[in-house]
Order: C-alpha cells, then sequence, then structure tokens
C-alpha cells in the first residue's frame, strides 16, 4: 500500500512538473508567435513608409522637372520651334522655267515633340555633354 501511494504522489510530481513545464513553453511559444506578428506589422509600416517616401520624391521631381520645363525650356521652344512654318523649297520639272530648277513649295506647318519625356532625355543628354 505504502508502495502505491508513493508510486501516486511519484505521478502526481511528474505530472504537475510536466503541465508546468508545458504552461512555460505554452509561455514561451505565444510570446514568440505574438513577437513574429508584431515583427511583420513593423516590416509592413516601414515598406509602406518607403514606398510613400519615394512616390514623395518622384512628385518632387516631376514637380521640379515641370517648374524648369515651364521656366527656361517651354517659351524658347514656343518662340523657335513650336508650330514655326517652314517653307519648302522642291526640285523638279517647271516649264516655265526648264528642268531640274527650284521651285518655291508651299509653306507647311510643323510641331516638334516638346512632351515631358521627350525634355528629360534631352536634358539628361544635355547634362552628359555638360
Amino acid at each position: 500500500m505504502k508502495e502505491i501511494l508513493e508510486e501516486n504522489i511519484l505521478d502526481a510530481k511528474i505530472e504537475f512538473t510536466l503541465k508546468e513545464v508545458l504552461g512555460i513553453a505554452k509561455k514561451y511559444f505565444h510570446e514568440l508567435i505574438i513577437d513574429v506578428i508584431e515583427k511583420k506589422r513593423q516590416k509592413v509600416v516601414e515598406v509602406v513608409m518607403v514606398k510613400a517616401s519615394n512616390f514623395y520624391l518622384i512628385k518632387e521631381e516631376d514637380q521640379e522637372i515641370e517648374q524648369i520645363f515651364s521656366q527656361l525650356c517651354a517659351p524658347r521652344f514656343e518662340e523657335v520651334l513650336f508650330e514655326k512654318k517652314k517653307k519648302v523649297i522642291t526640285r523638279g520639272y517647271d516649264r516655265s522655267k526648264g528642268q531640274g530648277r527650284a521651285r518655291s513649295g508651299k509653306e507647311v506647318e510643323y510641331r516638334i515633340d516638346i512632351s515631358k519625356d521627350n525634355f528629360i532625355s534631352q536634358l539628361q543628354e544635355w547634362r552628359l555633354k555638360s
């Protein structure tokens, strides 16, 4: 009877110890999961902040390029190139003046591409030449 009682006490101690160890392990496991979730959320927030700052920088660069374009280049393009008329000289047979003489052609209106993309590429070429 004494042996059975000692065995039951020993089993109870082992069971208590196991429950305690498992409880501690469970607690650490939950803390680990919570830490991982918090780190993941923090990384997501950091990524969103980086994307927002990149968007803000790109927006600032676009505004700066538009300002430079509107202040420096657009008036010059409009004065010199944009909607300027060009007189075309054609060569060919003209009965009144003989063969091979130059004759005056029509005035042709042309437009130069001064889009922002074209401007950026020209600006980069200019920077490389400087």
